[in-house]
């Protein structure tokens, strides 16, 4: 994985399993082919599918939209969805 994705931390002793959200975020929102397989070794096909659909959030709709269709997964059902609907409720969009 580019270690790269994580600039503002120190990854000489990174915790995948603790930074999964994280990790995501960054792989689904900025990391090239190579991170998405990288992600899959390390958290498995679905492993990486249940944390970008239970954890990921604020993705823009262009990655979110990659993701669900990457992941096969129903955007209705992921967080990122949910918390935009409640976010454009509290603001009224």
């Amino acid at each position: 994985m580019n270690m790269s994705l994580f600039w503002e931390y120190k990854t000489d002793n990174c915790d995948f399993e603790k930074n999964a959200k994280l990790v995501a975020t960054r792989v689904i929102s900025l990391g090239t082919l190579e991170d998405w397989y990288a992600a899959f070794d390390i958290y498995g096909y679905m492993g990486f599918r249940k944390i970008a659909k239970e954890k990921v959030q604020g993705l823009d709709p262009k990655n979110f939209n990659f993701m669900c269709y990457a992941l096969e997964l129903n955007k209705e059902e992921t967080e990122c969805y949910k918390s935009q609907l409640w976010r454009n409720q509290l603001l009224k969009y």
